[in-house]
């Protein structure tokens, strides 16, 4: 019989063994159930109405990291809290709870309690983690933005969102499908030259518009677009030359900017813009309420 697997991953991909390799594993995990914040309103003689029903990232992760070599225990635990210190402001919470599915949550080091020996030898050390979101498949969902012809004359008045819909312009694009518990995330990166891009998330069943983001800037061969609806870590910039620039002030706040997939219907993602050329690629994030 397998057993659940945990493990904590740094931004370079290493990771530190949570299940008994070097003698040291934990137990006693938390947050991996489900937690809501419902708020009612009250409509009079007892009654009341539920008015919205926020979907919190489940409980704040934890469990008990347990160093079990008695001669180096305090070793492997000076080893555990360095890594810790390396792997930077925020890692993951690598979760394997069956077959090779493994589960994500980017987190931040809340504490981690130092304590003596037990009677058998064990430093037992309680660890809790702030969670920056719920848990994902990480690019299980990856594919590369296609050109598409235009389907009409691009003029050089800009129309609003309602009327300007999809496939009006010279476009890279792809057609996403829901999945997951909660809307998911999307990571773009679009290479290549483009003058005044947008985004848009547009419904295939219902031709809703969840999101457009209208970029006002011009970019040149050479630079790299990045923009993320990532919960907690949304953001839109520029990589020029080694250098990164945040584009949050040439936002168009009239849609918005930072949407996220939703799980009611397939949709289709299109990045138009003029004098557009370049390759470009696309990351979903799917996300779950539990593991």
């Amino acid at each position: 019989m397998e057993f659940r697997k945990f493990y904590l991953q740094n931004a370079q991909g290493a990771r530190f063994d949570l299940n008994g390799a070097g003698g040291v594993y934990a137990t006693d995990p938390t947050g991996l159930g489900i937690a809501l914040s419902p708020s009612f309103a009250s409509l009079g003689s007892g009654f009341f109405t539920d008015v919205s029903t926020r979907t919190e990232p489940q409980r704040t992760p934890g469990f008990t990291v347990i160093f079990t070599r008695r001669a180096s225990a305090y070793d492997q635990y000076r080893a555990f809290a360095r890594f810790l210190s390396s792997a930077g402001d925020v890692f993951n919470l690598v979760y394997k709870p069956w077959g090779t599915a493994e589960y994500y949550r980017d987190v931040m080091l809340f504490a981690l309690e130092k304590r003596e020996l037990t009677q058998v030898g064990w430093l037992e050390c309680p660890m809790e983690v702030k969670a920056l979101t719920p848990w994902y498949l990480p690019q299980t969902y990856r594919v590369e933005l296609a050109a598409q012809a235009p389907t009409a004359m691009r003029y050089a008045f800009r129309y609003g969102a309602a009327r300007y819909g999809a496939g009006r312009a010279p476009a890279y694009g792809a057609t996403l499908q829901p999945s997951g518990d909660i809307p998911a995330g999307l990571i773009l990166s679009f290479s290549g030259a483009v003058e005044d891009p947008a985004i848009t998330l547009v419904g295939l069943a219902t031709g809703k518009i969840y999101g457009r983001c209208e970029i006002e800037f011009v970019f040149v061969p050479g630079d790299e677009l990045q923009w993320s609806s990532v919960p907690d870590n949304g953001y839109c910039q520029l990589v020029r030359a080694g250098d990164t620039v945040d584009l949050s002030g040439y936002l168009s706040m009239t849609e918005d900017p930072f949407f996220q997939l939703p799980v009611t219907e397939p949709c289709t993602l299109q990045l138009t813009g003029s004098g557009i050329t370049g390759s470009g690629e696309l990351s979903v994030n799917y996300y779950f309420r539990t593991v």
